[in-house]
């Protein structure tokens, strides 16, 4: 009778934790990404570079926190902190250079350039990217996303936004 009683709490516990996992079909949870900010903000938009190497993800609002990843352990390698409120409207990274361009604000002629190697941060007109100054269309934020290689599915969770998770494809 016991053996029984205990037998079947375990189950139960072993199967409330299995369905309190996040999931998503054909990918196995792998784990909540953590930015290291000094406090938990709101993640907005995602981002990978054309590689599959980054994962920039876009925090708070203003000022905002750009932080990336690397793939290969996860871990975030540069925190970059913005002044004002930035969406990846209009955002890219150059494939050469690694360097990552966000608008400066929603109707500034300038960007900001974010290197994803060296770390390096700087502001430069539109004329001096690689895009040019182009007409950048309103789009909705990315909150979930797949990695160029579909190895990778990253979303931003729908209630909170204040937590990242990361799954593998199966």
């Amino acid at each position: 009778m016991r053996k029984s009683i205990l037998l079947i709490l375990f189950t139960v516990l072993f199967c409330t934790s299995l369905i309190s996992q996040p999931s998503k079909g054909g990918y196995n949870f792998v784990k909540e990404l953590d930015a290291r900010l000094q406090r938990k903000l709101m993640a907005n938009e995602l981002l990978f570079d054309n590689d599959g190497e980054y994962l920039v993800i876009n925090f708070g609002n203003a000022p905002s926190y750009i932080v990336v990843f690397s793939t290969k352990n996860w871990e975030p390698v540069y925190n970059y902190r913005l002044p004002n409120w930035v969406d990846f409207t209009g955002a890219y990274i150059d494939k050469t250079t690694h360097d990552l361009y966000i608008l400066e604000a929603r109707y500034s002629s300038k960007y900001y350039k974010l290197n994803l190697i060296t770390g390096a941060k700087s502001i430069v007109p539109c004329s001096e990217t690689p895009n040019g100054c182009t007409v950048i269309e309103p789009k909705k934020p990315v909150k979930s996303l797949y990695s160029p290689d579909k190895k990778y599915f990253v979303k931003i969770k729908k209630n909170t936004q204040r937590e990242v998770y990361l799954y593998e494809i199966k």
